[in-house]
């Protein structure tokens, strides 16, 4: 397939991607998408065209997005339960828990800032948790781990390298 058909298929993509997030299709949406999807679209086909080698993702990748999707239905019945105790059983409190991820953080390198990126966002999509800190930091001096706040209790994943 030659670049003119693909690159209107990744448009049209990119806005109905942007339609579906913003929720309705109306058209002030449609002003406001088609020129900022038609900015991330020329970005996107100039990035591929003068690319000296093609950019390769690294990673589980299934795992990374399968496992936080998965894990939704269940974070969301913990919270929920845990939020409707607070709210119906008379003296209760909900609190939540800090919780040490063992990780390891890697060196300053683009490709190992941008596996904490991911493992931050990943940990931090399901309901039940988001990182606070990703060691070592000020926090943490010589521990590599994620500092994550849960509100139902939840074990630690035993993988320092993706811990999703």
């Amino acid at each position: 397939m030659s670049s003119g058909p693909l690159a209107f298929i990744v448009f049209l993509t990119y806005i109905g991607l942007y339609l579906v997030f913003a929720g309705q299709v109306s058209g002030t949406e449609v002003a406001a998408g088609v020129p900022a999807v038609g900015l991330v679209a020329t970005y996107a086909g100039l990035r591929h065209r003068s690319a000296s080698r093609p950019m390769r993702l690294r990673g589980p990748w299934l795992r990374l997005v399968l496992s936080p999707m998965a894990a939704v239905a269940g974070d969301a019945a913990r919270v929920g339960v845990h939020l409707l105790r607070a709210v119906f059983v008379p003296g209760s409190h909900v609190a939540g828990t800090i919780n040490r991820q063992p990780f390891r953080s890697g060196s300053a390198e683009p490709t190992e800032a941008g596996r904490r990126a991911l493992v931050t966002l990943a940990s931090s999509l399901a309901p039940n948790g988001f990182v606070l800190d990703v060691a070592p930091s000020v926090l943490f001096r010589d521990e590599q781990a994620l500092l994550t706040h849960r509100l139902a209790p939840a074990r630690p994943d035993p993988d320092r390298e993706w811990p999703v």
